[in-house]
């Protein structure tokens, strides 16, 4: 049974204990489990997201995953964002909870959302092969490439492996070689082997890129204007390379898009636009 005190209970061992110095709202790895369980049952988030770690390891504390879900959800209930990932993670395999696939899909999107690498590389991951929502390769991708741009070390070798195939993206050995590159050097096992085949296959030998992209609006960067790109081809738009670059014709074919969709669109990259192609070419492919 999961010990879950009060809340004013718990503030008020805090407040009255002095001897208590885990009694503040950080938790790190030393405060003792008494402590920290009051902390987590006074709503203190990042103690309820170091608890159910603890919960989860099973190495300070017994292993209890159900208990562990119970403070990740908790602790996303109070905006911890990490500890939403983490409730995530454990609908998608059961651990603590019943298997939710869709529920775990829209913990990892809100995490997404809010700038979570780790989860927009589940998203990604969840729309590439169809888990917890129909598959959408390009949109899938898009949410791979935002992870990988943020260093994400599978999330590169993933674009990698998609760029040479030209699945959920334009077919370019010149940046799978690149992204690749970047996996090896993040120390992905099998990165410097596949990149070597494609190099010996004839694909340019091109190293990752060193210097970091120009900061930019989230719904105006490469992986979501390549995804614009892709989405505007498919369904008979001239988009212009598909370069992930946002110009004048991509503006153009996105204009006349949202024209036949009776879409108010203001000329940008926006989430009006973006979800307005989304079920445009979910319905081109059904």
């Amino acid at each position: 049974m999961v010990f879950v005190p009060s809340r004013a209970a718990a503030l008020a061992l805090c407040l009255s204990a002095a001897a208590l110095p885990g009694c503040v709202t950080t938790s790190p790895s030393d405060v003792p489990e008494s402590v920290l369980e009051v902390q987590a049952g006074g709503g203190d988030p990042e103690s309820q997201y170091r608890l159910g770690l603890r919960l989860t390891a099973g190495q300070v504390m017994e292993q209890d995953y159900a208990a562990a879900a119970h403070w990740f959800a908790e602790a996303a209930e109070g905006g911890h964002l990490d500890a939403l990932y983490m409730l995530g993670i454990a609908r998608s395999v059961g651990r603590g909870v019943p298997v939710d696939r869709q529920a775990a899909l829209a913990d990892f999107e809100a995490a997404a959302d809010r700038g979570h690498v780790r989860a927009m590389y589940q998203v990604g991951d969840a729309y590439m092969n169809g888990r917890g929502a129909a598959k959408e390769r390009a949109w899938g991708a898009r949410w791979l490439g935002r992870a990988a741009r943020r260093g994400h070390r599978d999330a590169r070798f993933d674009l990698g492996v998609l760029f040479a195939v030209g699945r959920g993206l334009p077919q370019r050995p010149d940046l799978a070689t690149a992204w690749l590159d970047c996996a090896a050097a993040d120390g992905h096992e099998a990165a410097a082997r596949v990149r070597a085949k494609l190099v010996a296959d004839g694909a340019p030998d091109n190293a990752c890129p060193r210097t970091p992209e120009p900061e930019v609006p989230v719904t105006a960067d490469s992986p979501t204007v390549l995804y614009v790109q892709e989405s505007l081809k498919v369904l008979g738009f001239d988009p212009g390379p598909l370069d992930g670059l946002w110009g004048p014709t991509t503006a153009s074919a996105a204009r006349r898009f949202a024209a036949g969709q009776g879409l108010d669109w203001d000329g940008q990259v926006s989430p009006p636009l973006l979800d307005a192609l989304r079920r445009a070419s979910l319905t081109a492919g059904s």
